[in-house]
Order: structure tokens, then C-alpha cells, then sequence
């Protein structure tokens, strides 16, 4: 169960990213749709005062291949902004099925404080699995005849490991 909670606010954590990623590329296309005006306006303003020929031929491949890498730009921009969309669907639809069974906080930084308790737990559960195999591994004892028996006595008891509880009392 502290498994599929941590799952749940890991999903939750995951959202938070998405929708500042999302804040982000919005304010970077309008950044980059700013400086798209105003190199368009310098190039346009450039040759205001000596018209030439071979400039404005010039000024007119700028202008074509600013707009041009200006739409690829946006199309790419788009397609992000549409992939993040559709995540940030898929994991507000998981979240909210999620905390209809475990209490998920809305708070990011109580989320990441949760997460952190149930990693702790998670390794605690881990040590203590292994210092029963370790005590297994111990009653494994040779025989005279050369082989091995189980004499659950033979291997002293380890103490358990301190528990994330325990360790914070001790703090």
C-alpha cells in the first residue's frame, strides 16, 4: 500500500512539473514571438532612408526566411505545448483517481515531504528484509558428513534497524 502512495505522489509531484513546464513554454513563445516583431521591424526599417535595389532584394530573402523559421518555430512550440497538454490530462485524470483512495496533499512541498517519508520507510522495510536473510544465511550451519542443515538457534539475533520514526525521535 505505501508503494501505490508513493506512486500516487510521485503522479502528483510529476503534475506540478508539467504544468510549470507548460507556464514556461508559453512565456517563451510569446518572448520569442516579441523578438520575431522586432527583427521583422529591423529589417523593414533597415533601408528606409537609401532604397537600393540589391538591398531591399536582400531585406525581401531576410524578411522570407525570418517568417519562415518564425513558423517552424511556432509549429514546434505548438506540438510541445500539445504533448504537455495531453500528459498533463493523463496524469490530472490519474492524480484525481489516486486521491480518491489515499489522502493527497495539493501542497508541493508537503508532497515532496511525504514521498520522502515513504522512501524512508520503503528502505527500512528493505534493511530489515535483509538482516532476516542475513540471519537465515547464519543458521545454515555445516555438517560433519559435509553437508549443510538449518539450526535456527545457531545465528544470534540481530537487532532492527532503527525505523524513520525512530531516527527522528532520536534528532
Amino acid at each position: 500500500m505505501a508503494e501505490a502512495e508513493q506512486t500516487a505522489i510521485q503522479d502528483a509531484i510529476r503534475l506540478n512539473e508539467l504544468l510549470t513546464q507548460r507556464v514556461s513554454l508559453i512565456e517563451d513563445a510569446a518572448r520569442a514571438e516579441k523578438d520575431f516583431q522586432q527583427q521583422l521591424f529591423d529589417l523593414q526599417t533597415q533601408d528606409s532612408i537609401e532604397r537600393r535595389q540589391s538591398g531591399a532584394v536582400k531585406t525581401g530573402l531576410a524578411i522570407a526566411k525570418l517568417r519562415e523559421d518564425n513558423e517552424a518555430r511556432k509549429k514546434a512550440a505548438a506540438e510541445r505545448l500539445a504533448d504537455i497538454d495531453r500528459e498533463i490530462r493523463l496524469t490530472s485524470a490519474r492524480v484525481a483517481k489516486e486521491r480518491q483512495v489515499f489522502q493527497i496533499s495539493t501542497d508541493i512541498n508537503a508532497l515532496h515531504r511525504r514521498d520522502e517519508e515513504l522512501q524512508l520507510s520503503a528502505v527500512d522495510t528493505l534493511i530489515q528484509r535483509w538482516l532476516d536473510l542475513k540471519g537465515i544465511v547464519a543458521s545454515i550451519v555445516p555438517t560433519p558428513g559435509g553437508g549443510f542443515e538449518f539450526q535456527p538457534n545457531a545465528a544470534q539475533a540481530t537487532p532492527a534497524p532503527q525505523t524513520a520514526t525512530q531516527r527522528q525521535r532520536v534528532v
